[in-house]
């Protein structure tokens, strides 16, 4: 059997198609060093480690983490949320904002500027 036939082989076994699908997206993460979810929603169960391969709680992150900074509160928050609220960026600096389940609170920053 030539090479070209044991390749069209290959390629009809699902097992070895989606072992090398696999591998391809292996190397893409390790090479890369990024994943980019473009859809949907990533779940996890147990811990995830960002910049590290023991994580210590349910998010743990290696460095600094950055949330985006937005105008306005969450419409639906639940507690345990947090956010920072650009307010008025001509006369407040943003406030980290925490919500408690009934309210937003402000962590750090102006007083009464979250939500």
């Amino acid at each position: 059997m030539d090479l070209k036939n044991r390749l069209i082989g290959l390629l009809k076994n699902k097992l070895f198609v989606l072992f090398l699908v696999f591998a391809v997206l292996s190397l893409v993460v390790v090479f890369a060093g990024n994943v980019i979810f473009k859809q949907g929603d990533l779940t996890v169960e147990g811990r995830l480690g960002v910049a590290t391969a023991n994580p210590q709680r349910a998010l743990h992150v290696v460095d600094v983490m950055r949330l985006e900074p937005r105008a306005t509160a969450p419409t639906t928050p639940s507690s345990g949320d947090i956010y920072i609220d650009t307010g008025n960026p001509t006369t407040n600096p943003d406030s980290l904002c925490f919500y408690n389940g009934a309210a937003w609170i402000v962590i750090s920053g102006p007083a009464g500027s979250c939500a």
